[in-house]
């Protein structure tokens, strides 16, 4: 591990490719990544202050297909709108949970797991509150928890994970705040697909990605390239 703190994975990590990805826990032993292909990994760290859990599909390759690129933008138009709701403190999580599936339910998709989890700090990573269909846990504030839907089928699955925090207002109503900074793939993403304010969203978003992350890489201009196109304004 580069970075001082990071003591150890929080859970084995999930690697697929191809048809591989299929697999919800698929774990690699020895997958070949090949052109024309989606990867996804899912993946976390304890620290000595806290512990992580994301998941992310990138596209190995030019083109991917139009199927993958509705798939994965609705995943993220999900994201993005449970990301930015507001709600009671003490909302359950099976309501939480609908919010999320709406984006889904609008293009007949759906995943049968549930939509997140608590992650505790350098504990499980996996533990209440659990957000799913039949959860009467109780969402407040100082919580954090994670988002991500998916759509699998037999030949391929897409996931997507981020971490949030939620926050209690004066109020008593609960927002969350994004707390994973890792970039999307916008080889996946059918921008037509976006709202003005999901595309809003995303370009604050990333942002706060490559503000937090561009100078980590030294003189590694592939990594680089990479985080600022995955990283660039779309509202010009």
């Amino acid at each position: 591990f580069k970075n001082a703190d990071a003591i150890d994975y929080s859970f084995i990590p999930i690697c697929a490719s191809g048809k591989n990805t299929s697999i919800v826990h698929h774990q690699a032993s020895a997958d070949i990544i090949r052109g024309d292909a989606l990867f996804l990994f899912d993946a976390g760290f304890h620290f000595k202050n806290s512990t992580t859990d994301v998941t992310r599909v990138i596209y190995i390759g030019n083109r991917p297909s139009p199927l993958y690129q509705k798939v994965y933008t609705t995943i993220l138009k999900a994201i993005i709108h449970y990301s930015t709701a507001r709600f009671p403190s003490g909302t359950k999580g099976s309501c939480l949970d609908s919010i999320c599936r709406y984006c889904m339910w609008q293009n007949s998709m759906d995943y049968y797991f549930g939509t997140g989890h608590g992650v505790g700090n350098y504990r499980s990573v996996h533990q209440r509150p659990a957000i799913s269909g039949g959860s009467n846990d109780k969402i407040t504030g100082n919580m954090v928890t994670t988002i991500e839907p998916g759509y699998y089928t037999d030949d391929f699955g897409i996931r997507l994970e981020n971490m949030l925090a939620s926050v209690e207002e004066q109020d008593g109503y609960v927002v969350f705040e994004t707390i994973t900074h890792i970039p999307f793939c916008y080889k996946l993403i059918d921008f037509e697909m976006l709202e003005p304010k999901e595309i809003a969203w995303l370009d604050n978003y990333n942002k706060r990605v490559l503000d937090e992350y561009w100078q980590l890489f030294g003189a590694d201009k592939i990594a680089i390239d990479w985080l600022k196109e995955n990283t660039r304004k779309i509202r010009q």
